[in-house]
């Protein structure tokens, strides 16, 4: 399992729409930095001022886009698919790549998300696999007896109020697989705390914006 984030755009241009709505401009004092990136602290407090107030006040979160190369159990990936709005993706086809090493014997137990417990089971899933091959079994039979643990790499683009969502959905949640994907995540992206910030109130009045 591995989480890479690769690219990071519209921190600035995000700071620079959300002043439209005040009719204001930052004072271009002090500035906070995270990650490489640096915006002033008047901008930064009021982003995490919109973002307590919830999401209708902080809709400009969705401006700033984050690029992932996440390579996740498909059991992972079925609980991740929940979040198609505002997420686009691309993935490693299942046909293409695990077919192309079955059939040249390349194929390892690294392909698959294992603990000291399942492995022996996953490298009897593999076995079974590469026979199956080897007995001209249709990719669609193929696939059928493909384990969950199989890792798929994907290119994951979404936005910081999304990823807000993942977190807050998932942050509790049973399986280790979660917490180790977001903690990764989050120790890559600048300014976490636009991810994870505790809401405030219900962003109809109950806090004060001005």
């Amino acid at each position: 399992m591995k989480a890479y984030v690769y690219g990071i755009w519209g921190i600035d241009s995000a700071m620079r729409a959300m002043r439209l709505s005040f009719g204001s401009e930052s004072q271009r004092g002090p500035s906070r930095e995270s990650q490489g990136w640096s915006v002033y602290y008047d901008d930064y407090a009021l982003l995490l001022k919109l973002i307590k107030a919830g999401d209708s006040h902080a809709k400009v979160t969705r401006m700033i886009q984050v690029w992932l190369d996440l390579t996740l159990p498909r059991y992972l990936w079925q609980e991740f698919d929940t979040y198609r709005v505002g997420t686009t993706t691309m993935s490693e086809s299942t046909v293409h790549t695990l077919m192309k090493e079955l059939k040249n014997g390349t194929v390892s137990i690294d392909r698959f998300e294992h603990t000291e417990n399942t492995e022996n089971n996953i490298r009897t899933s593999i076995a079974l696999l590469k026979e199956a091959v080897r007995d001209g079994f249709t990719t669609e039979e193929v696939k059928q007896l493909l384990p969950e643990s199989f890792l798929q790499r994907r290119i994951v683009n979404l936005n910081y109020q999304t990823l807000r969502h993942i977190y807050f959905d998932r942050r509790n949640h049973r399986l280790k697989s979660w917490h180790i994907l977001l903690d990764s995540i989050l120790g890559q992206i600048p300014f976490p705390e636009f991810v994870t910030v505790e809401k405030e109130s219900d962003g109809w009045g109950t806090t004060s914006l001005t």
